[in-house]
């Protein structure tokens, strides 16, 4: 099986470039996201890696939701 990390990197580049993350998102919602507009079926962990890196890029920023999972925005932290 064929890495995906390259094409799911341009998906989520995309996804930034279109204002998909000015909203807050969580991981189940970003892969879903990926999964619509590609066609293709990809898994949270083959997301959840490039999100990361991003985080760590300071291209998104990462926080607790309410509900204990963790959300991601573009610029500034989501509020609780």
């Amino acid at each position: 099986m064929r890495k995906k990390s390259p094409k799911v990197q341009s998906h989520i580049n995309r996804l930034i470039l279109n204002g998909y993350f000015e909203k807050c998102r969580t991981l189940p919602e970003i892969t879903a996201k990926i999964i619509e507009d590609s066609g293709e079926k990809y898994y949270t962990n083959q997301v959840s890696g490039i999100i990361l890196v991003l985080v760590r890029q300071n291209k998104l920023s990462r926080a607790i939701s309410p509900n204990g999972m963790y959300v991601y925005s573009e610029g500034s932290v989501c509020p609780n």
